[in-house]
């Protein structure tokens, strides 16, 4: 997608960018997987200081990022992950494996007759028998599977925030930035969207600012493919309705809706940015959102416990394409 900003100025500044004091803003943050970006939003103070701040929260919050592989725009590797199971092991996922759980060694479990048995994550359960078979032709894979504990709870990785929905006031904030990055970037003038840019700069005043996780599974014309994990950005304009907003999708789990003005006057804008992760490549299609303003405007200060229902279904989906046991804790 070539960009068509024009701003020349640092939206948070207010200064004038040039060569001196330019930097090279993702849209969506780089740890996450963005690849849009632009010299042409925030000078190097804002972005490295209060931009990477705002970062560095949103992404120890989405930890989804950590268990899928992606390919960074600066060419960087993930890092390796080292999580705790639930099964009280330690196991490492890197770029090779991300996605698969490798545990370092299985436990040893006493069962009420004192027969000493080991209990192996379900993931391992299928190489257990096969390593077994190989090494003792004449025991049959029944009685192997009898020594392998069949437990749901396992091979659940928890890392710190235990894969839930990001709650922290710096998210949300970070969140704000990435719609109005692409705003931003689409042209649009920094007059309509003063409060959303206070908000971001850490305003305490966030009456006038309504964000929040946000389902849209009714009122979306746009059909995910059945193996698809993107970025979503779609960025809407009504002057009849007065309204403008941005809706930000995160590897089709975190879902947030943006209003950026409420009571706006300015041109219509209507842009659709997709980002497949997987194929690492630009989805060219247009989506359409269907909703009045009443819906938009409801309140959503910052998310809501009903929003859990709709992110565990998203989670579902991924463990679906991917072969993991994530959950929502």
């Amino acid at each position: 997608m070539k960009s068509l900003c024009q701003n020349t100025n640092c939206y948070i500044k207010d200064e004038l960018l040039s060569d001196e004091n330019e930097s090279l803003e993702h849209i969506i943050p780089n740890a996450l997987g963005g690849h849009l970006k632009s010299k042409q939003l925030v000078c190097g103070e804002i972005n490295t200081g209060m931009f990477s701040k705002l970062d560095a929260e949103l992404c120890k919050r989405i930890e989804i990022a950590k268990l899928i592989k992606f390919k960074r725009d600066d060419g960087k590797n993930q890092p390796e992950i080292i999580g705790t199971c639930s099964d009280g092991l330690k196991y490492s996922v890197n770029n090779e494996n991300r996605g698969k759980l490798l545990s370092l060694k299985p436990i040893e479990h006493t069962d009420e007759n004192g027969k000493k048995i080991l209990k192996f994550p379900l993931h391992q359960k299928a190489e257990i028998i096969s390593a077994r078979l190989k090494k003792n032709p004449l025991l049959k894979e029944e009685d192997i599977e009898i020594r392998i504990e069949n437990d749901d709870k396992l091979n659940q990785l928890d890392f710190q925030y235990g894969l839930n929905i990001a709650t922290s006031t710096d998210s949300f904030r970070a969140v704000a930035k990435i719609a109005t990055n692409f705003y931003i970037l689409k042209n649009g003038d920094k007059k309509y969207i003063l409060d959303i840019v206070d908000f971001i700069k850490g305003g305490e005043n966030t009456s006038k600012i309504n964000l929040g996780y946000f389902y849209p599974e009714e009122f979306l014309s746009f059909k995910l493919g059945d193996s698809e994990v993107s970025h979503i950005l779609y960025l809407k304009s009504c002057k009849k309705e007065k309204i403008l907003y941005c809706y930000v999708e995160l590897f089709n789990c975190h879902c947030y809706l943006v209003v950026l003005n409420s009571n706006y006057a300015g041109p219509e804008i209507d842009e659709t940015y997709i980002w497949d992760l997987v194929n690492s490549k630009e989805i060219d299609e247009n989506i359409f959102m269907d909703i009045s303003a009443d819906t938009l405007l409801q309140p959503r200060h910052f998310y809501s416990d009903a929003v859990v229902k709709f992110y565990a279904g998203r989670l579902s989906r991924l463990n679906q394409i991917f072969g993991l046991r994530l959950s929502v804790k």
